[in-house]
């Protein structure tokens, strides 16, 4: 099955990196739940400008048809290598795991040195696997990275439970 992932990151406690892959055939639907979760004048869902019933409802969304999702850790202090390491594990994973798509939120700061380390991973790979850096409002699929990478790390544990069903890896870089 050929899937389409779709990653965001969370600086909490360390650097965590999440990736939610869907189904490509699936992905117009998802996309469609997702933009009716928006508010009159929302341009996307960030999870953390969201209230808790908000929360709650996306995640009860999410639910019915919950992606597969891939959370890569990493305990540096430095950020910047924390997050290469990371996307580096990701490329890998998207070349070797029949993606068709990788699909990461931008962060302009850091666009540059995410290219080299995308292009070198997916060079080492032997398989490209098309990706890009978006803005999430482009995407509404990466609201759904955002969400997970906010769930994953939380001091209140019943944020991670309720994801983790839907866990299908956990890499410590």
């Amino acid at each position: 099955m050929t899937v389409q992932l779709f990653a965001d990151e969370s600086k909490r406690n360390g650097f965590v990196l999440i990736a939610a892959a869907y189904p490509a055939a699936d992905v117009s639907w998802h996309r469609s739940q997702l933009r009716r979760q928006l508010r009159a004048g929302q341009r996307r869902i960030h999870f953390k400008s969201e209230s808790p019933q908000a929360r709650q409802r996306l995640l009860t969304t999410l639910a019915t048809r919950p992606p597969q999702v891939h959370v890569f850790i990493s305990e540096l202090r430095s950020m910047s290598q924390a997050r290469a390491d990371c996307l580096y594990a990701l490329a890998l994973l998207a070349s070797h795991g029949g993606a068709n798509r990788l699909v990461i939120e931008a962060d302009e700061s850091r666009d540059h040195d995410d290219r080299r380390v995308l292009t070198e991973a997916m060079s080492k790979a032997g398989r490209h696997v098309p990706w890009e850096l978006l803005p999430p409002h482009v995407e509404p699929l990466l609201w759904v990275a955002d969400a997970l990478a906010w769930c994953w790390p939380h001091p209140d544990q019943r944020w991670r439970q309720q994801i983790q069903p839907w866990v299908a890896s956990v890499t410590q870089v």
